[in-house]
């Protein structure tokens, strides 16, 4: 009898399972509407409003999930999925030169769709980056200080012409022993980015570009980045503080080596920019959402979205909703 109850609550058991597992969410059921108070005309199913008034979205029904995206830019709908742009790729960068003496040609930036990568193989690396072919130099786009103490910020430098290919990032120390007492550079402040009509999407920093040092004139470990130490071994790029987008090289006192020192970030895609997004207003747990309010500074239309939600168990459920905006002065 025993073993027949329990039977008998196991199969209630699956019963149940089974039951629950087939329950899925329905269709949210939720309305949007536009507080007439703002709304000055109507063209068709436009809302004409002032800019910097303002406006409330007025919500009825209870989905148990609210992402809100305002049609600003940034927060369109409609690029929610979009990670390549055709947008304008541009870069720009801080450059500090302190104490020593501005040689001409010191400090080369190159760019390159072309340079295999480093490949952590000394040899092939040395051979590759030593193969002028592969790079294009930019330092004349870049306005470097000309003089001692000064820091300069380059223009913003178009990239445009590298954004179908995978692009490469590299600066260059070379200083023979017999040029002088060597400068301290710190370059600072990059800025890689994408610029479309609407937005502006950072691609890299000198923290996130993924970057190389490698020593062209080292006796030994040649990917070593200096750490304070300015032996006649390596004279290498301190790399230490990437975390505050910075590099630097320099600053050798008796500059008893030459010096071909390289940085070179790993390969980027130009063409690349962030999916606008929402704001999720709604969780599950949350209370009845009667409205929510925005203001738009800037004239033009606007398409506002909200995305309800339903989840129950393995299965989810979207509704959108959409109101058409133009907003005047």
């Amino acid at each position: 009898m025993k073993h027949i109850y329990i039977l008998f609550s196991v199969v209630i058991m699956i019963i149940g399972l089974h039951s629950c597992s087939n329950e899925s969410a329905d269709i949210p059921d939720f309305a949007v509407s536009l507080d007439m108070e703002q709304v000055i005309e109507m063209k068709g199913d436009t809302f004409v409003c002032k800019k910097n008034e303002m406006i409330k979205f007025v919500l009825s029904g209870n989905p148990d999930m609210l992402t809100y995206y305002s049609g600003k830019a940034g927060s369109e709908y409609k690029y929610r999925d979009r990670t390549i742009s055709p947008g304008i790729p541009k870069m720009q960068f801080t450059t500090q030169e302190k104490n020593g003496e501005v040689v001409k040609d010191v400090i080369h930036v190159y760019v390159s769709t072309t340079f295999p990568g480093i490949t952590n193989d000394e040899e092939t690396d040395r051979e590759n980056i030593r193969n002028m072919s592969y790079w294009k130099e930019i330092t004349e786009l870049c306005e470097l200080p000309n003089k001692k103490n000064t820091t300069s910020t380059s223009p913003w430098i178009d990239l445009t012409e590298y954004k179908t290919e995978p692009f490469y990032l590299a600066f260059r120390f070379l200083q023979t022993k017999a040029a002088g007492k060597e400068a301290n550079w710190t370059f600072s402040n990059l800025q890689i980015v994408n610029e479309t009509e609407t937005t502006q999407s950072v691609l890299g920093t000198f923290g996130t570009i993924g970057l190389t040092a490698f020593d062209m004139n080292a006796d030994h470990d040649p990917y070593l980045a200096d750490a304070g130490d300015t032996d006649k071994n390596n004279k290498r790029w301190d790399l230490k503080s990437l975390g505050s987008n910075k590099i630097m090289v320099g600053g050798s006192s008796g500059n008893t080596i030459d010096n071909d020192d390289w940085v070179i970030s790993s390969s980027l895609e130009l063409n690349k920019c962030e999916p606008d997004r929402g704001v999720a207003i709604k969780g599950m747990s949350d209370a009845i959402l009667t409205e929510q309010t925005e203001m738009y500074e800037e004239t033009g239309k606007y398409v506002v979205t909200f995305v309800g939600i339903n989840s129950k168990f393995e299965t989810r459920k979207e509704q959108v909703r959409e109101i058409y905006l133009e907003i005047v002065e």
